[in-house]
């Protein structure tokens, strides 16, 4: 999950990741792939991704950081070698979760 470039300035390339839909019984709706089993236990926010790259101004975050946008953002889509990617500005980071 490296991007095949560098991004400029403050942007951040995100793989954004969706959160399974679960019923009251806690039933999971849809399919959760493996990288994103790590996620099961942020299921409090529906707009997160994996950070795939940086710029080299941007500070907030690093590669492999999972973080929260801001609602409504969605950024710029890129397809990099098969993988889309959402590309957001720095200042669009809500929160950085903890390792």
């Amino acid at each position: 999950m490296k991007l095949s470039g560098n991004l400029t300035f403050n942007r951040v390339a995100l793989k954004m990741i969706e959160i399974p839909k679960k019923t009251k019984s806690g039933i999971i709706l849809s399919e959760v792939k493996d990288e994103e089993n790590i996620l099961s236990m942020y299921d409090d926010h529906p707009i997160q991704g994996i950070v795939a790259g940086v710029g080299n101004n941007v500070t907030v975050c690093k590669e492999g950081d999972i973080v929260l946008i801001k609602g409504g953002t969605r950024g710029e889509a890129l397809l990099d070698k098969g993988t889309l990617y959402s590309i957001v500005y720095e200042s669009d980071i809500l929160l950085v979760r903890e390792n």
